[in-house]
């Protein structure tokens, strides 16, 4: 009851904050912070999300409406009619169901059934996102199911820790996530959330799944200054478990060439027109851009001996939308020939100027070769992101 109790006070609190009733520097729920302008690090100034208990094997016990013992469990692991909100269970996403026998929970949960990499679902999964505006757009739950949220865990009071709105990135392997260098290089205490969709709510049919980072990777040749390598890899301490909503995303070889004016998709929770704070994921159809092209574009603003390196890739969408603030280490993502609704990951979001120009991301060919031999040295599969 008690926790029950404190996760509607902190829903009230995000209300109140998002109605401006509250002042943001006591807690900073419903905003995120511009992450990625001019290659800053993410401002010390995140977004606090509420996370609720993490995707595990069940350990709370709870009495169901018929008045038997169960489990509090994900809904899609309960085949039993069950009440959403069951007093006796710590979060709503998490109903009481009858009590399974140790393997059949087993079986539940780790010999789910692995989907190939780069598969979309653009229906959906039950919710759909609604609204569109210029060039951005509300994706469909478990869409895009490679996306993952990056939080920090903070402590906000003795009995109340939240967690951080750090950056985006994608799962590339059950126990792997992508993301930017400039998102985590020197952060601890890092979580990785997948299947999430809307920031403020748990009412979806599936639930998201939290799992703790063992292990943060910074590409050894990452500098800041000049906004070079800005590329990292976060190894979980135990592996996501491959649901509806839960998959990984493709990369392309290291010889994969970006045509001209190849239509890609960007991702992301972060701002994007007059700052506005994305609580639903949020897609933008881009168009590559090619990299002399690109080169002199950013010249106008940084100067005549800027030099964009040849690990770095650039894309375009509307003007005026800077879709790297807030996003940085959100995917591209760009579609593989020949097999409708499968992409695979071209870049990494690194950085931008403004929105009138085109936005630099780290080339995921040009560090394949890296991300393998990392993957390889923890002893995981380099197969599960290939095709």
């Amino acid at each position: 009851m008690y926790k029950l109790a404190l996760w509607l006070a902190l829903l009230a609190v995000t209300e109140a904050l998002s109605q401006g009733v509250l002042n943001t520097t006591d807690v900073n729920i419903s905003q995120i912070n511009e992450s990625v302008l001019y290659n800053t690090a993410p401002n010390e100034t995140e977004a606090q999300i509420y996370t609720p208990e993490s995707t595990l094997p069940p350990t709370a016990e709870c009495i169901t409406t018929s008045g038997e013992n169960g489990f509090c469990v994900q809904a899609y692991l309960c085949d039993m009619d069950v009440e959403r909100f069951n007093k006796s269970c710590p979060s709503p996403e998490k109903p009481c169901c009858l009590r399974l026998e140790d393997d059949e929970y087993s079986d539940s949960y780790e010999d789910a059934p692995r989907q190939m990499c780069g598969w979309s679902q653009p229906n959906g999964i039950g919710v759909e996102g609604a609204s569109t505006i210029g060039g951005q757009q509300d994706t469909k739950f478990g869409e895009f199911p490679w996306m993952v949220v990056i939080t920090r865990k903070e402590l906000i009071s003795e009995d109340l820790t939240v967690d951080a709105y750090v950056g985006a990135g994608s799962l590339i392997h059950l126990k792997v996530a992508l993301t930017a260098a400039h998102v985590v290089a020197g952060k601890q205490n890092l979580t990785v959330r997948a299947g999430e969709w809307n920031l403020k709510s748990t009412d979806e049919e599936f639930g998201h799944s939290s799992r703790n980072v063992s292990s943060t990777v910074v590409h050894e040749k990452y500098d800041k200054e000049k906004m070079l390598h800005d590329v990292a890899l976060l190894f979980l301490k135990q592996s996501m478990f491959a649901v509806p909503n839960v998959g990984v995303a493709c990369l392309p070889p290291s010889d994969q060439l970006v045509p001209e004016d190849w239509k890609c998709i960007a991702s992301g929770w972060g701002k994007f027109k007059k700052g506005e704070t994305q609580h639903i994921l949020k897609k933008f159809k881009m168009l590559m851009v090619k990299h002399q092209e690109c080169q002199k574009m950013l010249r106008t603003k940084l100067g005549y001996f800027f030099d964009l390196n040849s690990s770095n890739l650039c894309a375009k969408g509307e003007v005026g939308v800077n879709i790297a603030a807030g996003n940085g280490g959100s995917p591209l993502i760009c579609p593989i020939k020949d097999q409708r609704d499968r992409y695979m990951q071209t870049g990494v979001v690194a950085w931008s100027i403004d929105g009138d120009l085109p936005i630099v991301l780290t080339s995921v060919a040009a560090y394949r070769a890296w991300i393998d031999a990392q993957v390889t040295a923890n002893g995981l599969d380099p197969t599960d992101y290939s095709f």
